[in-house]
């Protein structure tokens, strides 16, 4: 199982390590690039004082260089370094740290420019090469310096190379490097910390979530989770948790109620069968009474019949392995094809159908589990309205559908009934009278509904018309 502290804390310390060490890396490329800076300004001033002495004249070149004047070049310890050449390499003058048997060795062949070089006792130095021009000497004089007897130089070009060890600068670039490297120590050990502790302090809500949930169980479904306290990326999370309780609470509470309505639902014609046989087992049948005996059983087992019918069909409808085949059909022939089975329970009660639907009108979904919805509507219409009075059918579109509304007088119902108008068994009347229903059909419906994606809606009038829409597209 993948832990979130587990990934998190993995790619925060890899993003942080990383952010650390770019960091560091940039301060350590910018302090060294500063040093190396301020390195070569000093050697292209040294460069710059050392080409001011140089002269031209027509007796040649002249270098004013004095070791009074510039201490560094002949330092016991950690000199400087010059050496002057002529435009073709020729070795003019240089410091006296270069003398001994290995001069002359800075820029053999002059290039301008910096460069890393190695001295001749093998020290690390940086080096700078000038090409300049020596100015003219309008004095015409001879210094004491070295001078060499050449045709007129005016315009050539002489070399000026001057060089200093790297010794003391590469010290203080290992100082600031072994300082940013513990720095960046400490601050990686800082941030290990740091992610520990507010992974800790950030997961505690999920800690405590965990454990709420935990102690969730069947028998405690009223118990619901605490906002309080929760960051608002796991607030909806359990705001659908409780949600999904408050479903499961109630699917637990309809399944109990269906249990108890399945037991009263049977209890009635096992009841009502029991009693018929011990009054014929207590006096001698005669045949009227015998056919009547019968008779009553034949009633009785036809309910139950019915009873488990409606549930093997309800059962089937919620399943959802079978496809659905859509079509498009005539909603008027779909209502009186629904409506023609009652037709002889309505002249029994008096009814008055009235069906006002255009022919042309269209429906489109499954054919035959429509008519399953419209002929338990109508039933249950015709079923529960006052003998003597009347259901409207009308079927009426509407922008991307077609809307069919079937219509009764129901006097005993109120607005509180009609959100268990679709509950398994329920009935206005808590009496269990065999009056052929079993208290399924509107449940039917209700699961047929969903299954083909149309709305079924039920309202009462304030003159206690009872009516259930059904939307479907068309």
């Amino acid at each position: 199982m993948r832990s979130i502290r587990a990934r998190l804390s993995l790619w925060l310390l890899v993003g942080s390590s990383a952010l650390v060490a770019g960091g560091m890396a940039l301060l350590w490329h910018q302090l060294s690039q500063q040093l190396e800076r301020e390195f070569d300004g000093q050697l292209n001033a040294e460069a710059e004082a050392l080409a001011g002495l140089l002269t031209v004249s027509e007796q040649g070149l002249d270098f004013d260089f004095a070791d009074e004047t510039f201490p560094q070049y002949s330092a016991p310890v950690d000199p400087a370094y010059f050496e002057v050449r002529l435009g073709d390499g020729a070795l003019f003058e240089h410091s006296l740290s270069l003398a001994g048997p290995d001069h002359g060795v800075l820029d053999v062949a002059p290039r301008a420019g910096f460069a890393d070089i190695r001295l001749p006792d093998g020290t690390r130095a940086r080096r700078l090469t000038l090409g300049v021009e020596p100015r003219p000497d309008d004095e015409e004089s001879v210094n004491d310096g070295a001078q060499l007897p050449l045709s007129p130089l005016v315009g050539e070009v002489v070399w000026v190379t001057v060089a200093r060890s790297r010794s003391r600068l590469d010290a203080v670039a290992a100082r600031f490097r072994y300082l940013l490297l513990s720095w960046a120590a400490v601050m990686i050990v800082g941030v290990v910390i740091l992610v520990a502790f507010v992974l800790d302090w950030s997961l505690r809500p999920l800690a405590r979530l965990a454990g709420e949930i935990a102690g969730t169980h069947p028998e405690h479904l009223d118990r619901r989770l605490s906002e309080s306290g929760l960051p608002s990326e796991i607030a909806p999370v359990v705001r659908h948790w409780n949600e999904l309780l408050d479903r499961l609470e109630i699917s637990f509470r309809r399944e109990s109620e269906f249990s108890s309505n399945i037991a009263h639902e049977l209890k009635t014609p096992l009841a009502e069968l029991r009693a018929l046989c011990e009054v014929t087992a207590m006096a001698p049948v005669e045949p009227q009474a015998a056919a009547e005996f019968f008779a009553d059983v034949g009633a009785i087992g036809r309910q139950m019949e019915s009873i488990v019918e409606s549930l093997l069909d309800l059962i089937r409808s919620a399943a959802p392995g079978e496809a659905l085949v859509p079509s498009r059909f005539s909603a008027r022939e779909a209502i009186d094809q629904a409506c023609r089975p009652f037709a002889a329970l309505c002249r029994q009660r008096q009814l008055e159908v009235r069906v006002d639907c255009a022919p042309e009108l269209i429906v489109e979904t499954d054919r035959d589990r429509f008519a399953a919805i419209l002929t338990n509507l109508i039933s249950n219409a015709v079923t529960y309205a006052r003998p003597g009075s009347w259901v409207d059918v009308q079927g009426r579109g509407f922008e991307g559908g077609t809307r069919i509304e079937i219509a009764n007088p129901a006097p005993d119902l109120v607005a509180e009934d009609l959100p268990r108008l679709f509950d398994r068994f329920w009935r206005k009347s808590a009496s269990r009278e065999t009056d052929g229903h079993t208290g399924l059909g509107l449940a039917l419906v209700a699961v047929l509904a969903r299954r083909l994606g149309v709305e079924v809606r039920a309202r009462l009038s304030e003159n206690q018309i009872l009516i259930l829409a059904v939307d479907a597209a068309a």
